[in-house]
């Protein structure tokens, strides 16, 4: 009934009502998230990056890059202003946070840090953000541009891209809930892997390289999570994002 937005640059979040034939119809929820962190460059002001349901529909979370915060509101879309916050919580200060991946019981939280790779393991329930673990896409020095992450279909792995000085894709086990396993890392054999996606049979990841404007398509080992580059490239002009319908 509602289409949700976030807006990097003026670091809100905008609800739009929709007609009975899906277009969009009018805004009738303003979030503003409200002050910054300790990076000088990139935290000076609040910048929403992403709002995600969980997967019944009934809360959505929202990162903010600038204030090192994640925000989890209720949704109530019979009610004039349909999201109601319900808590926040401050991710690695300096982190950044960017994207998130959601478990299918939409319990575990799993935010990647744009800024310094670390991906935060936070649990929601009883209306109420915690920490429980943290890893990383780090592995060798250099400036991070960590991106996007997903689980795998079957929730057994995660994966994550990063940039800027790296251009790689990490794979993770999860050992459980609250702690993940490196398994590898791979070069995206391009440059900024901005948005990758699992096709919906899990056989396939494809990682969209933005500024060497080509996907490439790596075969997925659906029992070890490991991946395997089919040397395959789909050539789009800067890819930032790429949805399976």
């Amino acid at each position: 009934q509602h289409v949700m937005i976030a807006n990097y640059g003026s670091g809100n979040v905008n609800v739009f009502s929709l007609n009975s034939d899906g277009s969009l119809n009018q805004l009738v929820q303003n979030i503003q998230h409200l002050g910054g962190s300790v990076n000088p460059d990139r935290q000076k002001g609040p910048h929403a990056h992403q709002v995600i349901f969980n997967p019944s529909g009934t809360y959505l979370f929202s990162n903010n890059l600038g204030t090192d915060l994640l925000y989890a509101y209720r949704y109530n879309p019979g009610k004039e202003q349909p999201l109601e916050p319900v808590d926040s919580i401050l991710m690695e200060k300096g982190g950044g946070p960017r994207h998130l991946a959601v478990s299918a019981s939409g319990e575990m939280l799993y935010v990647l840090q744009e800024l310094t790779g670390t991906i935060s393991i936070v649990r929601f329930k009883n209306d109420k953000l915690t920490l429980a673990g943290q890893s990383s896409v780090i592995t060798k020095k250099g400036k991070a541009g960590a991106a996007d992450i997903h689980l795998s279909p079957d929730g057994k792995f995660l994966y994550a891209t990063n940039r800027i000085d790296f251009n790689d894709i990490t794979a993770f086990k999860l050992k459980s809930s609250t702690e993940l396993q490196m398994l590898e890392q791979h070069s995206t054999a391009g440059d900024a892997p901005r948005n990758f996606m699992i096709t919906r049979d899990s056989r396939y990841l494809l990682v969209g390289n933005q500024r060497s404007n080509t996907i490439v398509v790596f075969e997925r080992n659906q029992r070890s999570g490991r991946l395997k580059d089919t040397g395959f490239r789909i050539p789009v002009p800067a890819p930032v994002c790429h949805l399976e319908f």
